[in-house]
């Protein structure tokens, strides 16, 4: 309700300043198997949250603890992509099509020496702090190591929409 009172507000005014907004639990709001199973609402729920906001500028960061519920058009919205450990064949399958991650077996795919690929197996082995990382600009996915800064988010307030609504004399409480 409020992403959509945000967009209802955005294409009725131009006052208005361009934020990050961070979804969390995508896989909760675009689930494959709800979208799919209602014809009407495939395509339509995700263009009417997702482009509004792009197309003025807004930035957005999903994340999803299940990336294989997330529905495929989702993706066509997000060229980054940013992935920890992940273990479950099901979502290592989707982020093996997403990520471009090699799989193929065979002699020569390297070297002469070197019969496997090693992508999947690395991302199942991420530590605490690593990713895999694929870029829209760089054709294969990379690991990288986030460093200490991110404790800083951490520690941050995070906007809570009920407290800042009751600092504006709407009480959200009884209609959470």
């Amino acid at each position: 309700i409020i992403v959509a009172k945000i967009i209802h507000y955005i294409k009725q005014y131009e006052d208005y300043f361009q934020k990050i907004f961070i979804i969390p639990n995508a896989d909760i709001l675009f689930d494959n198997w709800y979208l799919d199973r209602f014809n009407h609402l495939r395509y339509g729920k995700i263009n009417k949250i997702i482009e509004p906001l792009q197309q003025r500028g807004f930035g957005l960061t999903i994340t999803s603890n299940q990336i294989r519920y997330l529905h495929p058009n989702v993706f066509n919205y997000f060229r980054n992509i940013m992935s920890f450990r992940a273990v479950d064949s099901r979502d290592i399958s989707s982020l093996k099509n997403m990520m471009n991650l090699s799989e193929l077996h065979g002699v020569g795919y390297y070297s002469n020496s070197r019969n496997d690929s090693y992508q999947i197996d690395f991302l199942i082995n991420l530590q605490e702090r690593e990713a895999l990382v694929r870029r829209d600009d760089y054709n294969q996915p990379y690991p990288i190591i986030l460093d200490d800064e991110l404790n800083h988010f951490k520690k941050m307030d995070h906007l809570s929409i009920v407290n800042y609504m009751l600092r504006l004399g709407y009480d959200l409480t009884d209609t959470e």
